[in-house]
């Protein structure tokens, strides 16, 4: 990593917290005010999935070492859905690092959001589970003459993907030993071609330092007199509400796409599905429903066909705050479908809703275990 270009990226990251932290707060009873800051280390191995990547350098290969800096909140609000869920924390952070030949990959970086929710509630030593989702950039992509070794990856940017299983100690008052495991995705859901990604898979330490932004407002001295908590005391812990209801949704996602045969054109793709979700409760909820796909990237493949595809699907919701996480598995229901893409797909998906009725939804259709589409889109729901 050249010294240049990370002091760049470093010094954006800390504008970003400066203008987070120099922000007035309304009173010292606020709930926004724990903040906290971390460095993070990773180093782990490549699960291949490229083959001319792997032969062009294999030694490069077989590790990575990436960091990372984090801002991000400690939640606080007994009265707010973050107590159903043992107060999670969230924020923003940047990656970068090495992760194989930088003449071949590149210098990938990446800008993400992230949300942490706690396993047990223990202030000393407690267990996490993670996500995080950006979008990665500075890539050397695939290109038919000048970097055929770059099976991996065929655009400049790509989009970022951490999942990580950890856990926070607490050193003193200030100071959190992060420790875990975790698996990094990159990817362009095949917006460009070829698309096998990168994935890796190690362990991550770090270190968090909590701090509360009203202390200065308070006392700002060099030896306070007044030193307030720079991590939120939590007491209530409110059970998921129960809600044993149903709703219907319609939703309707477009897609760009580009096939093996032809790396300079886009082509489209579109989605709709009904279908039924019931609410165990607050938290969470299980769907099941009808899928129409047309993707007209298959139109050099398979000439003189029809390329409307026939699916149904059921699924798993995680719902907290204004957002759902989605997953969902499902199949084609015709012959058709199943030689185009395969027996199977999956969705994951992260739905943004806009009030009770309509919602934006980002989201991955697979062809089997590997990207067939991105999803951009929108839909209604209608409570039974």
């Amino acid at each position: 990593m050249k010294f240049s270009e990370s002091l760049k990226h470093i010094i954006l990251f800390l504008v970003l917290i400066l203008m987070n932290i120099t922000a007035k707060a309304d009173s010292i009873c606020s709930h926004n005010n724990f903040r906290f800051i971390e460095i993070i280390g990773q180093a782990g191995g490549h699960i291949y999935s490229a083959d001319a990547l792997k032969e062009a350098s294999p030694s490069k290969y077989k590790e990575y070492r990436t960091l990372q800096l984090r801002y991000g909140w400690n939640s606080s609000d007994p009265n707010g859905w973050q107590s159903m869920y043992l107060y999670p924390q969230y924020g923003i952070g940047w990656y970068s690092g090495s992760i194989g030949d930088p003449e071949i990959v590149g210098r990938p970086s990446a800008v993400y959001g992230f949300i942490s929710f706690p396993l047990s509630y223990d202030p000393k030593h407690y267990p996490f589970i993670e996500a995080s989702m950006g979008v990665g950039y500075n890539f050397r992509p695939y290109h038919k003459e000048r970097n055929r070794e770059n099976d991996a990856i065929g655009s400049k940017l790509t989009g970022y993907l951490n999942l990580k299983l950890a856990a926070n100690y607490r050193l003193n008052r200030e100071l959190d030993l992060i420790y875990g495991f975790d698996i990094i995705h990159f990817s362009n859901g095949r917006i460009y071609k070829p698309n096998a990604g990168l994935n890796m898979l190690g362990i991550n330490v770090g270190l968090r330092y909590n701090f509360n932004t009203m202390q200065k407002e308070v006392d700002n001295s060099y030896y306070p007199q007044v030193v307030l908590d720079a991590r939120p005391r939590h007491s209530i812990f409110r059970p998921k509400e129960s809600i044993k209801r149903g709703e219907f949704f319609l939703y309707s996602a477009f897609g760009l796409v580009q096939n093996d045969m032809d790396d300079s054109k886009h082509y489209g793709t579109f989605s709709t599905c009904i279908e039924y979700r019931y609410l165990f409760n607050t938290c969470s909820g299980v769907t099941a429903g009808f899928d129409f796909f047309y993707d007209s990237s298959l139109k050099p493949l398979y000439p003189g066909e029809s390329y409307d595809l026939y699916g149904v699907h059921i699924g798993y919701d995680f719902l907290f705050g204004k957002f759902d996480a989605r997953l969902q598995g499902g199949t084609y229901l015709t012959q058709k479908g199943r030689k185009f893409k395969g027996h199977f797909f999956f969705r994951p998906a992260l739905q943004y809703n806009f009030g009770s009725k309509f919602y934006a939804q980002i989201g991955l259709k697979t062809q089997k275990f590997k990207a067939d589409w991105v999803e951009w889109g929108i839909g209604v729901k209608f409570p039974c």
